[in-house]
C-alpha cells in the first residue's frame, strides 16, 4: 500500500524473499560494486553467482528448505555469500556473533535444532568438545573432514535458483544476549527482514550510488539491516572484520564514503581519532547512530567534525532491525530517535498493565506493531507470550516517552532503572550530563547497593587521553543540571568500558562489580 513521506507519496513493492532482493539488484546492476572487505571486492553480478554456486554445493550435502544453519564467524565475504546461499536453499539462517562463547554456540545449535553449521577457521578452532554438526568453514584449505566454503565455490556447474522462498517463510532465529537467562531465538520471516530493510533505505535514502562503510557485525541486527538495506538498493558495502577508527577513517576518505553506520562507542573512538589526525570527510552525506542512546551534546560534535547529519535510530532483533528513525533530510528534535517507520505502529504504554496507553509526555514502556515484528521466539511459548500481547504489540523493554508532535524518546532500558531511597533513577539521563563535559569521552551509569538507600547511582567515566578531571567538578556539573538524588555517589575513572561484540556498553558487568 502506499506510504505518506512528508509532502510525497512513495509506492512500496510487496515484499518478496532476501534472496529475490539479491536476484533483482544483481540483474539490475551486474557490474556494480556490491562489496569491499579487507580481502576482496565482489561486483552483484558476481556476488550473486558465488551464491547461488554455494546455494547448489549445500543442497548436494543434503541441506533442505527449513533447514537450521549456525553461521559464525567475522564479517567477510565469505560470510555474506554463506548468509544469502543458505537463505537460498530455503533454509534458515541462525547467526552467531563472533565474539560468542561456545558454549552459547552449543546452546544456540541445540536450541534450534541445527543440521549444519559454517564457520571460519578461527571459530572452528574455539568448537566445544562434543559439537557433532557437520560443518563447513571459511579461510582455511579443505581438509578430508572439514569442507572449505572456498572449494565448495570451485567445483564445476553451472549457477541456478534451487529454491523459491516465500516472503512468509522463516528466514533467520536470532539469539538475544539472555542478560536475564538463557538467549532466546527470535524467528524472522523473510517478510519481516526484507520490510525493514527497504523501509530503512527508504528512511535514510540510500540509493545505488551511496557507499556505505560499516565494521557492525553482520550477526547483529544493525549490521544485518545494513547489508540488506544496501542489498535491496544496489548500494556499495564496505566492510570490515572489526571496528578500527584509523581504518574506518581511511575508508570513507578512500573510497569517498556517502554513509557510515555505527554505534555510538565507535563515535566516541572516531572523535577521539580525529583529535589526533587530520581528515577529509565531505563525501559523508549522512551517518547514522543505534543500538544505545547517545547524549545530544556528542552528537552535535559529530556533524560538526563529520560535516553531516548524525540520525539517530532505535531497533531490536524482535523487530528485524529499525522501528524508529527520522527521515535523512527533515528537522529533527534534539534527543529524540524520531518517529516509526512507515506502516509501524508505536505507543507508550503502563509497565504495570500493557493494555493503558499512556499520556504524551508519560514515561512507560515502549510498544511496538506492525509487518517488522517477529513471528515469535523459537521453541519458546510462554516468552512469546509475555512479549506479545494477544493483539500484536511487541512489549519491548525500553522506557520511552513521546511529545505531543509523535516524536519518541528513549529514557532507559526498564532493566538498568536505578531505585534511590524510593525514587525511580535513569542511568542515561545522568550519562546525558557528563557526555557534556568537554573532557569526558565515555560514561557508564550504574546502581550499587546502599545500606540506606537501597542503591544509588556510581559513575564510570573514561577521560579523552591525557586530559586531567575529577569527581568534584562531575559533581558539581550533576548539581547544575539534576535533582539531589540522582546525583552519582561515586565516581571512578577508567581507561576503557567493557563492551558486547557489536560494541555496546555493558552496564550489566559494572554492576556486578559492585555487588
Amino acid at each position: 500500500m502506499p506510504v505518506r513521506i512528508r509532502g510525497g507519496i512513495v509506492q512500496l513493492k510487496e515484499p518478496h524473499s532476501l534472496p529475490d532482493a539479491l536476484a533483482a539488484t544483481a540483474a539490475a546492476r551486474p557490474e556494480h560494486l556490491a562489496l569491499v572487505t579487507p580481502e576482496r571486492s565482489v561486483t552483484y553480478g558476481a556476488l550473486y553467482t558465488q551464491v547461488l554456486q554455494l546455494a547448489i554445493a549445500l543442497c548436494s550435502r543434503g541441506l533442505k528448505r527449513g533447514d537450521r544453519v549456525v553461521l559464525w564467524g567475522e564479517n567477510g565475504w565469505q560470510w555474506i555469500v554463506a548468509y544469502y546461499a543458505i537463505l537460498e536453499t530455503g533454509a534458515v539462517v541462525t547467526p552467531l556473533n563472533v565474539v560468542s562463547s561456545p558454549e552459547e554456540v552449543r546452546f544456540a545449535a541445540s536450541n534450534c535444532g541445527a543440521s549444519l553449521a559454517i564457520t571460519s577457521k578461527s571459530r572452528f578452532e574455539l568448537l566445544p568438545d562434543g559439537f557433532d554438526l557437520p560443518t563447513v568453514v571459511y579461510g582455511h584449505a579443505a581438509a578430508a573432514d572439514v569442507p572449505s566454503l572456498e572449494e565448495m565455490l570451485t567445483r564445476p556447474g553451472s549457477p541456478r535458483r534451487v529454491a523459491s522462498p516465500h516472503a512468509d517463510d522463516l528466514a533467520m532465529i536470532c539469539y538475544t544476549s539472555g542478560t536475564t537467562g538463557r538467549p532466546k531465538g527470535a524467528m524472522l520471516a523473510h517478510r519481516n527482514v526484507a520490510t525493514n530493510a527497504r523501509l530503512t533505505a527508504l528512511m535514510h535514502g540510500r540509493e545505488h550510488k551511496d557507499v556505505v562503510v560499516s565494521a557492525l557485525p553482520l550477526p547483529h541486527v544493525y549490521g544485518n539491516t545494513v547489508l540488506n538495506s544496501a542489498v535491496a538498493v544496489g548500494a556499495t558495502l564496505v566492510s570490515f572484520p572489526a571496528f578500527n577508527a584509523t581504518a574506518v577513517l581511511d575508508a570513507i576518505e578512500a573510497h569517498r564514503a556517502t554513509v557510515f553506520d555505527g554505534v555510538p562507542t565507535m563515535y566516541y573512538y572516531l572523535l577521539r581519532a580525529l583529535n589526533e589526525q587530520s581528515r577529509n570527510l565531505a563525501s559523508l552525506r549522512m551517518c547514522a547512530v543505534g543500538g544505545q542512546t547517545i547524549p545530544v551534546p556528542k552528537i552535535e560534535e559529530v556533524e560538526r567534525r563529520f560535516g553531516c547529519v548524525l540520525i539517530e535510530l532505535w531497533g531490536m532483533t524482535e523487530l528485524a532491525g529499525i522501528g524508529i528513525t527520522h527521515h535523512w533530510n527533515q528537522p529533527r528534535v534534539a534527543g529524540s530517535i524520531g518517529r516509526p517507520i512507515p506502516g509501524v505502529e508505536a505507543s507508550v504504554v503502563s509497565v504495570v498493565d500493557p493494555a493503558t496507553k499512556l499520556n504524551a509526555g508519560d514515561v512507560g514502556e515502549l510498544a511496538i506493531r506492525g509487518p517488522i515484528v517477529m513471528t515469535g521466539y523459537f521453541g519458546n511459548a510462554d516468552a512469546t507470550a509475555e512479549t506479545i500481547t494477544q493483539d500484536g504489540w511487541l512489549l519491548t523493554g525500553d522506557l520511552a516517552r513521546r511529545d505531543e508532535r509523535g516524536n519518541f524518546f528513549i529514557v532507559d532500558r526498564k532493566k538498568d532503572m536505578i531505585l534511590t531511597a524510593g525514587y525511580t533513577v535513569y542511568p542515561a539521563e545522568i550519562e546525558r550530563v557528563l557526555a557534556a563535559h568537554p573532557r569526558v569521552s565515555m560514561v557508564a551509569v550504574v546502581g550499587v547497593p546502599d545500606e540506606a538507600k537501597g542503591e544509588v547511582a556510581k559513575a564510570y567515566v573514561v577521560p579523552h587521553a591525557e586530559c586531567r578531571i575529577n569527581s568534584e567538578e562531575l559533581g558539581e556539573l550533576c548539581r547544575n543540571s539534576l535533582a539531589a538524588y540522582k546525583i552519582p555517589r561515586f565516581f571512578e575513572f577508567v581507561d576503557d568500558l567493557p563492551k558486547t561484540g557489536s560494541g555496546k556498553i555493558l552496564r550489566r558487568v559494572l554492576r556486578d562489580l559492585n555487588q
